[in-house]
């Protein structure tokens, strides 16, 4: 139970208490497909009304978003099975971005409980597992879940610190490079005290939180493939959100 609790917590630290969350049923993946499907819709109508007064570049730019918007349409179509291609890849790229399009995806998946493989991440939230294995080393098995909890929240705290900056900036190609300072007095003692997987945690979270809001450092939401530990495409955030669907209407059918 204790290891399940663990793997669980980043995820139960991005959604609301299981208590207070509402009723998830499978006509919210649709609503969510239907609202992303609506934005798309009504920005290749917006597309397409320019390409009459546009010609030159500003005609093959508008073309090239339209294919891209196709694509997406296309995916919702199939169910999120069509074949990779290069303007599903490019429609990836542009839409998961879009701001519309993610707030839609982000609000419909940030119910969305352990073990999904798709959901909500929150970028710079530490990992609380590697303290968890690390507590069990070192102190009664009983008491190694609270501590490494109130560890976690402590190193979370301190990524989330603007005034804490273990970086390094190198020059590579004439742009700005930021790499972890090993030599950071608090990453070494970390290191010493609880060893490199705990170190390794918090190092990951304080990139995340740099590349996402360096200035701020507040989380950033960001939708996830926990499978394979990446960022999702929009394929298969679409693929699951039907899968979602269609398991529920089942389920519900069933019942």
């Amino acid at each position: 139970m204790e290891t399940q609790a663990i793997t669980d917590l980043p995820r139960k630290r991005c959604h609301s208490d299981k208590k207070n969350a509402p009723v998830y049923h499978y006509q919210d993946h649709c609503e969510v497909l239907k609202k992303v499907r609506d934005i798309i819709e009504n920005r290749t109508d917006e597309v397409d009304k320019l390409l009459t007064s546009q010609s030159g570049n500003e005609r093959r730019s508008l073309l090239n978003e339209m294919k891209k918007m196709e694509a997406v349409l296309k995916l919702l179509r199939d169910g999120g099975k069509a074949g990779e291609s290069e303007n599903t890849a490019a429609s990836d790229e542009a839409l998961i971005g879009d701001r519309d399009v993610r707030e839609v995806l982000i609000d419909g998946l940030k119910n969305t409980t352990s073990p999904s493989p798709v959901g909500v991440k929150r970028m710079g939230d530490v990992d609380c597992k590697p303290f968890y294995e690390a507590m069990k080393r070192a102190s009664k098995k009983e008491d190694s879940l609270r501590v490494a909890l109130n560890l976690c929240q402590l190193w979370t705290e301190c990524v989330k610190d603007p005034q804490w900056r273990p970086f390094k900036v190198f020059v590579v190609k004439g742009k700005s490079v930021e790499v972890i300072d090993h030599g950071d007095l608090k990453l070494k003692a970390l290191k010493k005290e609880m060893g490199e997987e705990v170190q390794n945690a918090v190092t990951k979270a304080l990139m995340e939180m740099n590349e996402y809001d360096p200035i701020g450092r507040s989380m950033v939401p960001e939708l996830w493939n926990f499978k394979k530990g990446r960022k999702a495409s929009l394929k298969e955030v679409i693929a699951f959100l039907l899968n979602q669907s269609e398991q529920k209407k089942r389920a519900r059918l069933l019942s």
